[in-house]
């Protein structure tokens, strides 16, 4: 969905922003919802001020979301709700830089929901340490939280609570921060703004989307080497046209779900049918591999587009791209 005034992602050394960290009972802010908040305000490079609050979501939480979290229905029971909290964290947050990990599924929550009970829009610019640690380890295929706090000696396992994640994150960004100066790897000019990777999609005369040609795009390393699997219909692009869009972009068409999986698209169908509690084969398997430790994660079809850097309402039409060639 379009995100018209979402702040950019940039690559910088900073010393005042908010790192933050969400957890929620699932992975589309269409129908998922934020159970947990944990923040750290940073200021001069030192914590500041922490903020924690669990979430009522109103409904019940899936089990593997309290397998992975702790969190469980009996814990939220008596919490607020996010209509309750949304605001005050806002005005606590203001428009500081946000840092987080793989920050763009927790700054999308935030922007939907912000946008869909306050008619506010969240337009803070912000550091993903998982891009900065692509940037910094271009070599290496996984670059999870809890991959580089192992590779920093930071600690020996990820707790997936919000509040630790934010520890954890500030301690890696300190620590890629530091291995920079010490190697002279500098950020890239302009602090590396994007608002999103070059999109590989346009509007098609159908109005189903389409993908630019290979020579047009950019392998991007949120795709390059990964393996992605589709499960469902799509309801926005053809499953081909889905599956071309990852190898233009340097990624891997996987068939099945196996352990060299990395991401498990779910198209519309199946994640609607998962809600209700009827969840594919391919899905099931990908949950089983990611309790196990696996590098897995099962994404809606709607994150996929954000992961292209679809932007719907600015993508150009068929005739236009035609017309800029």
């Amino acid at each position: 969905m379009p995100r018209e005034h979402k702040g950019a992602s940039i690559l910088a050394s900073k010393e005042d922003y908010v790192a933050i960290d969400l957890e929620t009972t699932g992975y589309d802010p269409r129908w998922d919802d934020i159970i947990e908040i944990g923040a750290i305000k940073v200021r001069d490079g030192k914590p500041v001020e922490r903020y924690d609050q669990l979430i009522n979501p109103e409904r019940h939480i899936p089990g593997i979301i309290t397998e992975i979290t702790g969190i469980s229905d009996t814990m939220v029971a008596t919490k607020p709700a996010l209509v309750d909290v949304l605001p005050g964290f806002l005005d606590w947050m203001g428009e500081d830089l946000i840092l987080g990990h793989n920050v763009n599924f927790d700054i999308n929550f935030l922007y939907d929901n912000a946008q869909d009970t306050m008619n506010r829009t969240v337009g803070n610019d912000f550091i993903d340490t998982l891009r900065l640690a692509r940037y910094l380890f271009p070599e290496q295929k996984h670059n999870r939280l809890s991959d580089l706090i192992v590779r920093f000696n930071i600690a020996d396992t990820q707790s997936h609570r919000a509040l630790a994640d934010v520890e954890q994150t500030i301690a890696c960004y300190t620590w890629m921060l530091g291995r920079m100066t010490q190697t002279g790897l500098p950020f890239p000019s302009g602090e590396g703004r994007r608002y999103g990777s070059a999109s590989p999609l346009f509007r098609g005369e159908s109005n189903l989307l389409q993908i630019q040609a290979a020579e047009e795009i950019t392998p991007d390393p949120a795709f390059a080497d990964l393996t992605f699997v589709f499960t469902g219909a799509l309801r926005k692009m053809t499953r081909s046209n889905a599956q071309q869009a990852v190898a233009n972009l340097g990624g891997i068409d996987g068939k099945g779900v196996t352990k060299d999986t990395n991401y498990l698209v779910t198209g519309s169908t199946d994640y609607n049918a998962a809600l209700k509690g009827a969840k594919s084969g391919k899905w099931l398997k990908a949950e089983k591999l990611k309790l196990a430790g696996q590098d897995i994660n099962i994404i809606s079809e709607d994150v996929f587009y954000d992961m292209l850097g679809d932007s719907i309402a600015q993508s150009k039409t068929a005739s236009q791209t035609k017309a800029s060639r």
